[in-house]
């Protein structure tokens, strides 16, 4: 592939980036109306892998991962900041917002890093799956973190999200490994000349 970031790169981030947006508010209705007690984020893996990873792969570009994430962290900004820090004031201070925003591109590149440093000698299904690995394994772990070091009281967010981890935990893995797959499928599809 080559280096240099076209029209329709950006077009493709884009894309991706107004599809994960819908993926969290489907996520985030799902978990108000029918689920309550079992956080969203480990019932959107896969389709955030399938979202992600499939720019990555149709582009080969990287950097593309943290870009899908982009219009998430540029919409999420002002809402968490309203919800969390004026609305209801349980961050420990205004800057809690912005690193909950930065959790998504910080997340993307994990997964941007994952896609590169997977050895060269792995087939494409193998990358998309290790990437989707990584990528689910490392927002478990950031919004693990952030609900521990960026809340005044962090024990009720704690709570939920720990939720029956011994079934929410393999599913997340499972579904991210999925999504990679299926992400590896989609840009074999979607990037062959028509």
């Amino acid at each position: 592939m080559e280096n240099r970031w076209t029209r329709r790169d950006f077009k493709i981030a884009l894309t991706g980036g107004i599809l994960l947006f819908i993926v969290y508010m489907i996520g985030a209705f799902w978990e108000l109306l029918v689920t309550r007690d079992m956080c969203m984020f480990f019932m959107i893996g896969y389709l955030m892998a399938t979202v992600v990873i499939t720019p990555m792969m149709m582009t080969g570009k990287f950097g593309m991962g943290t870009l899908v994430f982009i219009p998430y962290a540029l919409i999420g900004l002002p809402l968490e900041y309203y919800m969390e820090w004026i609305l209801d004031p349980v961050l420990i201070s205004p800057f809690a917002a912005v690193i909950w925003s930065a959790i998504g591109p910080i997340v993307g590149f994990s997964a941007d890093l994952a896609y590169r440093f997977i050895p060269k000698s792995a087939n494409d299904r193998t990358r998309g799956v290790a990437t989707g690995l990584v990528l689910v394994t490392m927002h478990f772990l950031i919004m693990l973190s952030a609900l521990t070091f960026l809340y005044t009281d962090p024990l009720l967010g704690l709570e939920h999200y720990l939720n029956a981890l011994g079934f929410t935990l393999p599913w997340l893995l499972m579904n991210g490994a999925f999504g990679g797959y299926t992400a590896y499928a989609l840009s074999q599809d979607l990037s062959a000349p028509r």
